[in-house]
């Protein structure tokens, strides 16, 4: 019995094989240590073209499932204003937080030899989802106190998080300075 015969004559499936990278959860399916991917596509063009849009796509999925996750996936208001207002709310929080995963794996990357930042292999939080990240960063207790015109934030130190977002917080205000003395 031929399973294909109902599918179109320029349809065909890619098969990808490749070995796990390393904390990939396995299926049952991949027994050997192999990771078997099919897609089938009506597309007309050389099999890297595919797989790269297909690649693509799914980083495109995965920003709206991020999104999703960030609260766009339910509209808390009844009217459509504010149900709008937060969408953009949302979609703004999203941007930053993708931005902000964008700069810190680009300095972990070009200062990776330095001993005085941590190890990217410790704690590579840019891999992390939107959930983890609020769970991870937000639930680390915090004090603002204000001393001489000055406002400082205590962050409490026996969290495991807390030197992460220590050391992204001290980048990010790094990045920032060369605009401060723009302004003045």
């Amino acid at each position: 019995m031929n399973l294909l015969t109902d599918y179109p004559t320029t349809m065909r499936v890619i098969a990808r094989i490749e070995s796990p990278h390393a904390g990939c959860q396995h299926s049952i399916f991949n027994q050997l240590g192999i990771r078997t991917q099919l897609c089938a596509t009506n597309l007309n063009c050389n099999i890297q073209r595919i797989d790269q849009y297909y690649r693509q796509r799914s980083l495109c999925e995965q920003h709206i499932k991020d999104a999703k996750d960030q609260g766009l996936a339910k509209l808390p208001f009844c009217q459509f204003k504010a149900n709008q207002i937060w969408c953009l709310i949302i979609t703004l929080a999203h941007q930053l937080l993708t931005w902000t995963k964008l700069l810190d794996h680009h300095y972990n990357n070009h200062n990776s030899g330095n001993n005085k930042k941590r190890n990217q292999s410790d704690n590579p939080w840019w891999t992390w989802a939107p959930k983890t990240i609020r769970a991870r960063f937000i639930a680390i207790s915090a004090k603002i106190t204000t001393s001489s015109r000055r406002i400082y934030l205590h962050l409490d130190q026996q969290s495991t998080h807390t030197p992460t977002l220590v050391t992204l917080m001290e980048y990010t205000q790094n990045l920032l300075r060369p605009l401060k003395k723009r302004k003045t």
